[in-house]
C-alpha cells in the first residue's frame, strides 16, 4: 500500500496528514499534486508532499483514502517540495509550518531545465545605492526578478523611484487579488519583476530567474510566526535548488557573511562609500545627558532653522555598566563577555552569570559608574525644556509616525523605517549600548547605521564614552577592513557566530513568573544534553493577546546538525519554539 503525505490548510492553521492512495490514482499522482481529502466531516484540498510504503500500526487502521485527484493542478513543482523539506529540516519543523507561509502564493510555472548554480552575490552600500543597482538588475534581466524588502516603506519608496518604463514591467504583489488575476498580469509580456515583503518570499520563480533579498538580517525579513524562517534563509535554500540568481543587498556586508565570502562559498561587491568627517566628543567624566559642546552645536543648528536628527539609539538594547571617568566596561568573570545591568546587580547576556554591582572601577578605581544608553522620551524631553518654541517629534516604535516639515526629530532605529528622508545636521546622542558588547551585533549595526546616515546628512557629530572605537574611523574613511579584522577576532576569542552558533529558544505564558520558572525549566533540559553550552538570562519582548512573549539564548560552540535541533525541540513544552536563525 503506498501513503501519501498531505498538507492541509484551513483559515491560520496548516496540518500534515496521511491518506492512503487508491490504485486509481496512484499512476498519476506526484509531490506538488492538488488532491480532495476527507478531514472530519468535511472534504478539504490538500497538497501531496511525499509518499511512504509504511505507517504506524497503532493509526494504520484510522487512514482514509484521497477522494480525488486534480490531474491539471500542481500547486507545488519538484524543486519548490525539495524546498520546503530542506527548510523543515533546517529549522526543526514540521513540513505543515514551513508550507504554511507559501500555500497563499500563486501557483507554480511549468518546470524548466535547472542551469548551473551561481555564488549567491551580496551588494553593500546605502540605500540610495542599492536601489540604483535593483533597478539596473531588472532592466538586463532576460528572466523574472523577485525583489524582497524588509518593509514596505522601502516597497514604496523603490516603486515610486524607478523610471515609468521599470515602474510599467513590475507587478506590486497584492495579497487581496485572486490568483488567477495574479497569474493573468505576471503572464503579460512586460512583467519583468515582483516586489514584496517577507510575504511574498516563495513566489513562484522558474530556473534561471533572480531572487534579490533586501536588508536579509533586518526584523522585518524575518517571519514573527513559527518556524521563525529568515528571507535569507529560504532565497539561498531556493537558489540552490531551484537554480536561481541570489543576490543579497544590505548597507554593510554582515561577518557571517564576509566568511562565506573568504571562503569563496558567495562573490561581494562594495559600493564606493561617500565618506566624510566624523565630529567625536568624549563623554568621560561628563554627567550631563547631552555634553555642553555638543548642546552649544544643536542650539546653533536650530538658530540657522537647520532640520535635525537627534538620534538614541537604546531601545532593545541591554544597558552596560561603564566607567564615566576612563569608560572601562564590566565583564563577566566567566565569560569574559559583557555584563549587563539589571535590578540584582549584574548578569551576563550570554552565560547569565551574576554579580553585585560593583561600586569602584576596576580600572582607575573612580566611583563613577553608570549604566550607559538614554531614552528617547528623557531626551525628547529634556530639549523640549531647552526649546520652548521649537516643535519636537518624537519616532520610536511607539511613536511612529513621522511629520516630515518637522524642524527637530528624536528617534530610534525607527528613523531608518524611512528610506527617503534626509537631513543637514545629525546629532547622536546615545549610541554606546550598541558598542557596549552586551548584544552580539551590537557595533556592525551601528557602522551600518552610520554607512547610511553619511548618505542622508551633511554632518554627523557624536557624543561616546568610546571615542577610541574604531567603528567611528570606519565610518569617515569608508575603510572598513580594520574594522571587520578586530570584529572577527573578537568572536573567534569568545567563541561566538560565525565560530560558534546561536539557537534562540522563544515561548509565552500568562504570567511573567510562569514564564520564567518555564525558562528555568527548559534550560534545565538542554544542560543535560549540551552540559558546556552557555545559556542565557530570559528576557520579556511584549505583552499582546494576553500572553506574556519571552526568549533566552542558547550558545554554542560549532553549528549544530539538523539531529541535534529535532532534539532539542523535543524538550519544549507546546508554548515554546526554537528560533534557529
Amino acid at each position: 500500500m503506498l501513503y501519501a503525505q498531505v498538507i492541509v490548510k484551513q483559515r491560520t492553521q496548516v496540518q500534515e496528514l496521511t491518506y492512503a492512495l487508491s490504485a486509481q490514482i496512484v499512476p498519476y499522482v506526484k509531490v506538488g499534486s492538488l488532491v480532495l481529502v476527507p478531514l472530519r466531516r468535511k472534504e478539504v484540498k490538500g497538497v501531496v508532499v511525499g509518499f511512504s510504503r509504511s505507517v504506524p500500526k497503532e493509526i494504520k487502521s484510522n487512514i482514509r483514502e484521497i477522494i480525488k485527484l486534480d490531474k491539471n493542478t500542481l500547486v507545488f513543482s519538484s524543486s519548490q517540495i525539495e524546498v520546503i523539506h530542506k527548510l523543515s529540516s533546517h529549522y526543526a519543523a514540521s513540513l505543515a509550518e514551513v508550507a504554511f507561509h507559501a500555500l497563499d502564493l500563486p501557483q507554480v510555472w511549468p518546470e524548466t531545465k535547472k542551469v548551473n548554480f551561481i555564488k549567491p552575490l551580496i551588494m553593500t552600500g546605502p540605500w540610495s545605492q542599492r536601489r540604483d543597482a535593483y533597478e539596473r538588475i531588472i532592466s538586463k534581466s532576460t528572466g523574472k526578478v523577485l525583489l524582497i524588502f524588509s518593509q514596505n516603506s522601502y516597497v514604496e519608496d523603490f516603486y515610486q523611484f524607478v523610471p515609468d518604463s521599470i515602474q510599467k514591467s513590475i507587478l506590486r504583489y497584492e495579497k487581496e487579488k485572486s490568483q488567477k488575476k495574479l497569474l493573468t498580469t505576471l503572464r503579460k509580456p512586460g512583467i519583468k519583476a515582483i516586489i514584496g515583503t517577507m510575504g511574498e518570499v516563495f513566489f513562484p520563480l522558474q530556473s534561471g530567474d533572480t531572487i534579490i533579498i533586501d536588508q536579509p538580517y533586518h526584523v522585518g525579513s524575518k517571519s514573527q510566526l513559527r518556524p521563525f524562517m529568515s528571507s535569507r534563509k529560504i532565497g539561498l535554500l531556493r537558489g540552490e535548488t531551484e537554480g536561481l540568481n541570489v543576490v543579497l543587498g544590505d548597507s554593510i556586508v554582515s561577518p557571517e557573511d564576509l566568511l562565506a565570502v573568504k571562503g569563496k562559498k558567495f562573490r561581494l561587491v562594495s559600493s564606493k562609500l561617500s565618506h566624510q568627517p566624523l565630529s567625536i566628543l568624549d563623554r568621560r567624566g561628563q554627567t550631563e545627558a547631552i555634553v555642553p559642546s555638543l548642546m552649544e552645536e544643536i542650539e546653533n543648528s536650530v538658530a540657522r532653522r537647520e532640520k535635525i536628527l537627534v538620534l538614541v539609539m537604546a531601545r532593545g538594547w541591554a544597558s552596560a555598566l561603564v566607567c564615566q571617568e576612563c569608560g572601562y566596561i564590566f565583564s563577566c568573570e566567566n565569560c569574559h563577555r559583557t555584563s549587563a545591568v539589571s535590578r540584582q546587580g549584574l548578569r551576563c547576556c550570554y552565560c547569565a552569570a551574576e554579580t553585585d554591582t560593583p561600586k569602584n572601577c576596576l580600572a582607575c578605581r573612580s566611583e563613577n559608574l553608570k549604566a550607559i544608553g538614554e531614552g528617547v522620551s528623557a531626551v525628547k524631553n529634556y530639549l523640549s525644556n531647552k526649546f520652548k518654541n521649537i516643535q519636537i517629534q518624537e519616532l520610536s516604535s511607539d511613536k511612529p509616525f513621522l511629520e516630515q516639515k518637522t524642524q527637530v526629530i528624536v528617534a530610534t532605529e525607527k528613523i531608518f523605517s524611512f528610506p527617503n528622508t534626509k537631513f543637514d545636521k545629525v546629532y547622536i546622542v546615545s549610541a554606546d549600548r550598541l558598542l557596549s558588547g552586551t548584544h552580539l551585533d551590537g557595533a556592525w549595526r551601528l557602522l551600518g547605521y552610520l554607512i547610511e546616515l553619511q548618505n542622508r546628512s551633511k554632518q554627523i557629530v557624536v557624543q561616546t564614552y568610546f571615542p577610541e572605537s574604531n567603528v567611528w574611523t570606519s565610518a569617515a574613511t569608508g575603510n572598513v577592513r580594520p574594522f571587520f579584522a578586530q570584529e572577527l577576532a573578537n568572536r573567534q576569542q569568545l567563541n561566538l557566530p560565525p565560530y560558534g552558533a546561536v539557537i534562540v529558544i522563544r515561548g509565552s505564558s500568562s504570567t511573567t513568573e510562569k514564564l520564567f520558572k518555564q525558562a528555568e525549566k527548559i534550560t534545565e533540559e538542554i544542560l543535560k544534553i549540551l552540559p558546556k553550552a552557555d545559556i542565557s538570562f530570559p528576557e520579556i519582548d511584549d505583552r499582546s493577546g494576553g500572553l506574556y512573549h519571552g526568549r533566552f539564548t542558547v550558545y554554542l560552540s560549532k553549528q549544530p546538525q539538523n539531529s541535534l535541533k529535532n532534539k532539542l525541540a523535543t524538550t519544549l513544552p507546546p508554548a515554546w519554539h526554537l528560533d534557529i536563525d
